[in-house]
């Protein structure tokens, strides 16, 4: 169709194409060619041979090396083109087809064929899958109908670029190939098994809100044809830029959406934004990749949604997975780095893609990672797990889209408000880079098995009774890694939390803290480690523990070329502890023990959800965070004025060190005279005791050998009524008066009036410190009625090594009277000569009866669900 003004048109892609300053136009002269978004003029000609030109003939640097060798041909259509005009202007994509032939060779690469739909939308078709017998002559254009186009876009208004250079932004793209435009691996498409065959792969909508060309949001379905297992696959991929401030596009090429490969999918970096999203392999001669137009990873104000849950217009549609990954600018510097990141995974109970919906509740896992003073790296995390069920709809109205989801304003305030169940606190001590600190996010198993299933422990146990930590660290492959964490990272956990997290500043190292965190481990240097715990129990550590690798021996050839880590011990070289206003300094020469006026929490830290709040952080860190190396634990101790007396004890060996909630001892030996003005005392030769009790009284005494007193607790033991089949409760006070350690077995032995003898009822071991009192706990049930007399003997274990070793032993037996019982006895049990003659020490079989009941019904209960 022929238009009274056809090059009004024209001039606005021409204009729009100069004004871009990244791709400055060169200046026209005799010696240098006019150069436009990569392409110089080569020549017209007439292919319908009636004396009329009707293609333009470009060369381009399709490779954006300087280079202009490959050849853009424009095939006018609608008799519109002006030789006359510069030839920019008849640069038409609207009516006319254009072919890309890199290398100049005559075989088209891409051809993208441009025409008008209705309500003054704009189509582009792009094909890469050419026959080689194509050429641009108008008899074969209509070849191009019995194709299916790799990427077919389709505007919501009449313009690609107007005349200032703004680039249109709504857009929908159906893509029909198997390049990759979401965020998965070139694998993972192969075995979605997309082909070119009229079925919509991805569906991509792209919204410009207000027109600005800056896009707003990039929504993204993944249409998966085979019978595959759906919910393994994202399916949906939503970015949304908040700001407004998204980058635009920077023409590489006279269609400013596609270029040659350049970041792919992710804009992950300022950087990598502005360049053309639909990305061309022209060595391959095919679309390869259909990048972001909204940034995931490259802005500050921005969130999205990667759901395993396909989402639907015209409706409220649940999310899953990462609903939403929100990035947000604290420090409102606009530099597009983000100082707050929260990455929310939620599963709704029985989510049918999350363990093959099988958990019994609602999961969020949370990472809220900050960059507290804005050097562009990470530096705290808290990482969450709790149980929420979201109820909050997002709208985006310009597409008619409704997702339960927190929002992104609230996101923050969100996160802090509720309480948790599980959490842990990183803080990256040399920064770190990302999405945010992924260092100690809570592992599936401890979600699923401890979390979801109550199952006993969240972690398996190291020789030492500690949880194996080694399964939190990022790096999980590491399995022969004896350290915790990645190094320059320190972690701290709680995971019986149900509350609101809390952090602190301690008064001792000056770093921020979790506030009721189990331990704390902060590797240096991959081989020297700081272990951190709470000793006494209230909520702020006060124990420091450095030590660090030593390989047990030098290895052999063999060892030395061998994959496997060699054995490793470990070797302690500084220990702080502050108890009852003292704070303790141990190396491998000397004790130091000095009184001073600090606290354990010397400020509360508040996770920053705002700009005012994190400046406020910033102002409390620099008024606590004073020491120049936390890491020397010389320097922390000497860093507190003493208010009082230094004692220093100088020895090479201390053993037995305790720390409880109101104490400090250790066993330490003297090897040469020492005069110790702060006691009052000279210390000779030999074992000393080393006591902080709970009065502050500091006590240098000689070691004393292990001797115990013991008696049962009236106050538990019921006085009468007990009947045959109850518990028991029988609670033994064990009284080390000595001060060395050592360890116990406990015997206990039942005896009715007409047995003919004791039995042995249970067996077991345990600790008594010195100086110390301990309460062994046990329960007893009679299987008979009648006068039954309890006898428990407490004996030292034998072969245990002890400085002092003495004869620890003692006895204690009580009388109980127990009523018969109103059970039905026709009942046919086992006596409990019968039940002794099946081990002696076991399970009571009413015990095992009930356990094994119970399970039956359990098992009952969950098939009949399967079944529904």
């Amino acid at each position: 169709m022929q238009r009274l003004f056809p090059h009004i048109r024209f001039s606005g892609l021409l204009i729009a194409i100069l004004v871009f300053v990244l791709l400055p136009v060169k200046a026209q002269d005799t010696n240098e060619p006019l150069t436009v978004a990569g392409c110089q003029f080569q020549e017209y000609r007439d292919l319908d041979n009636n004396n009329l030109d009707d293609t333009l003939y470009l060369l381009c640097d399709f490779d954006l090396v300087g280079e202009y060798n490959h050849q853009l041909i424009i095939r006018d259509r609608d008799n519109d083109l002006d030789i006359q005009q510069p030839w920019p202007a008849n640069l038409d994509d609207q009516d006319d087809i254009w072919f890309f032939d890199h290398g100049n060779d005559g075989n088209y690469e891409l051809i993208i064929d441009f025409d008008r739909q209705q309500f003054n939308s704009l189509r582009a078709r792009l094909y890469d899958e050419i026959p080689t017998d194509l050429d641009i002559s108008p008899e074969l254009w209509n070849a191009l109908d019995t194709l299916n186009p790799s990427v077919t876009m389709t505007t919501l208004s009449d313009f690609w670029m107007r005349d200032d250079g703004t680039i249109n932004h709504n857009i929908d793209i159906v893509v029909d190939t198997d390049l990759v435009a979401a965020f998965i691996s070139e694998e993972e498409v192969q075995n979605l098994n997309f082909v070119r065959d009229g079925r919509p792969d991805y569906t991509i909508r792209v919204r410009d809100i207000d027109d600005d060309g800056r896009p707003d949001y990039d929504w993204r379905t993944l249409n998966i044809h085979e019978e595959l297992e759906l919910n393994s696959f994202v399916q949906t991929y939503l970015a949304y830029n908040a700001a407004d401030d998204e980058t635009t596009i920077t023409p590489l090429l006279p269609f400013p959406y596609v270029s040659t490969i350049t970041y792919r999918y992710n804009t992950s970096s300022p950087a990598a934004t502005g360049q053309p999203p639909i990305q061309m392999d022209w060595e391959l001669g095919s679309l390869e990749w259909i990048g972001e137009f909204v940034t995931t990873r490259g802005n500050d104000n921005q969130w999205f949604i990667y759901s395993r849950f396909p989402l639907e217009p015209g409706q409220v549609n649940p999310a899953n997975f990462e609903a939403p990954f929100a990035y947000y600018n604290l420090s409102e510097d606009d530099d597009d780095i983000p100082e707050l990141a929260i990455r929310h995974v939620y599963y709704a109970a029985y989510d049918p893609s999350y363990l093959e919906g099988d958990n019994p509740k609602t999961v969020n896992e949370i990472r809220y990672s900050w960059d507290q003073n804005n050097d562009n790296q990470w530096d705290y995390k808290l990482g969450l797990i709790g149980s929420h069920v979201v109820n909050n709809i997002v709208s985006l109205n310009e597409v008619d889209l409704r997702i339960n989801i927190p929002s992104y304003d609230t996101l923050p305030t969100w996160v802090r408000d509720n309480d948790w169940d599980l959490v842990t606190f990183v803080s990256a001590e040399d920064g770190a880079r990302g999405e945010g600190i992924y260092e100690w996010d809570v592992p599936p198993q401890v979600t699923e098995n401890y979390y979801l299933f109550g199952r006993e422990n969240p972690l398996p146990f190291e020789d030492d009774g500690q949880y194996d930590l080694r399964a939190l660290r990022y790096s999980r492959t590491i399995t022969d890694d004896p350290m915790a964490i990645d190094p320059g990272f320190r972690g701290e956990y709680q995971f019986e939390l149900n509350d609101q997290p809390e952090l602190y500043i301690n008064g001792i190292d000056q770093k921020v803290h979790l506030y009721r965190a189990e331990r704390s481990i902060w590797n240096l240097d991959g081989t020297t480690n700081i272990e951190i715990t709470d000793g006494d129990s209230d909520g702020y550590f006060d124990s420091w523990v450095k030590w660090a690798l030593i390989p047990s021996a030098q290895p052999t050839a063999e060892e030395a070329t061998s994959l496997d880590t060699p054995d490793t011990e470990t070797e302690v070289l500084e220990q702080l502890y502050f108890i009852n206003g003292y704070l303790i300094y141990i190396d491998g020469t000397q004790i130091e023990i000095k009184p001073v006026t600090q606290q354990e929490n010397i400020a509360t830290v508040e996770m920053p959800t705002t700009n005012a709040e994190w400046q406020t952080l910033n102002e409390t860190l620099a008024l606590h965070q004073t020491i120049p190396d936390s890491s020397d634990l010389r320097s922390l101790f000497d860093y507190q004025e003493s208010v009082g007396d230094v004692v220093t004890l100088n020895t090479t060996n201390h053993t037995q060190l305790s720390i409880d909630e109101a104490h400090f001892s250790s066993i330490v030996e003297i090897t040469e005279t020492q005069n110790i003005p702060a006691l009052g005392t000279t210390l000779e030769p030999g074992y000393y005791f080393l006591l902080l009790d709970a009065n502050n009284t500091l006590e240098i005494k000689p070691l004393e050998p292990a001797n115990i007193t013991a008696h049962i607790d009236a106050d538990v033991l019921p006085e009468s009524g007990i009947v045959q089949y109850d518990f028991v409760p029988l609670d033994v006070v064990i009284d080390n008066t000595g001060f060395e350690d050592v360890v116990l077995e406990i015997a206990v032995y039942t005896q009715f009036d007409d047995d003919t003898g004791s039995v042995l009822y249970d067996r077991d071991v345990v600790r008594a410190g010195g100086d110390s009192t301990i309460t062994y706990e046990t329960l007893w049930q009679p299987f008979k009625d009648g006068t039954a007399t309890l006898r428990f003997e407490i004996r030292a274990v034998e072969d245990q090594e002890r400085l002092l070793p003495s004869d620890v032993s003692t006895s204690l037996e009580t009388v109980i009277t127990v009523l018969p019982s109103d059970f039905d006895e026709s009942v046919d049990l086992l006596s409990l000569d019968d039940r002794l003659a099946f081990g002696g020490v076991g399970v009571p079989i009413l015990l095992l009866a009930t356990a094994v009941f119970t399970a039956a019904f359990f098992i009952l209960l969950f098939l009949n669900r399967l079944d529904v």
